[in-house]
């Protein structure tokens, strides 16, 4: 199934994609719950949400 992917600096769709968007949801899953983040890197696709 189709979902966002990120090929080189842009944004596209490709068979696969949203691992971002399962690590996004684990990651706040953890947080919410309480655990120990030790560990975290910023996404390395940035967009303007303003």
């Amino acid at each position: 199934m189709p979902g966002y992917v990120i090929t080189g600096n842009r944004l596209s769709t490709e068979d696969g994609g949203g691992l971002c968007q399962v690590s996004s949801t684990v990651f706040r899953a953890a947080w919410t719950a309480g655990l120990p983040v030790t560990e975290r890197h910023a996404h390395s696709y940035h967009t303007d949400s303003g």
